[in-house]
């Protein structure tokens, strides 16, 4: 039940005005799930390379990237 950390070198995570920019360096696809911190789910998509997730409401989110190589998860604020 052991679950592989994705290397953070290959991918860049960042807040980009009402948006959250997810830039994979993956060769697979990965599915991209945007949580508030309380929980609730308020994105989730499949990507290959660079994604923006459009965001409305200001506040810290956590991004969760899941891919056949492992799983990496960061907090961004929307301003």
């Amino acid at each position: 039940t052991d679950v592989n950390e994705l290397d953070t070198e290959d991918i860049r995570i960042f807040a980009y005005g009402q948006s959250i920019q997810v830039n994979l360096g993956l060769k697979d696809q990965a599915n991209i799930a945007v949580y508030t911190l309380l929980g609730q789910e308020v994105a989730s998509v499949k990507s290959t390379g660079m994604t923006q997730i459009p965001v409305y409401n200001t506040g810290y989110y956590v991004v969760k990237v899941s891919s056949k190589s492992g799983v990496t998860t960061k907090k961004v604020f929307i301003k």
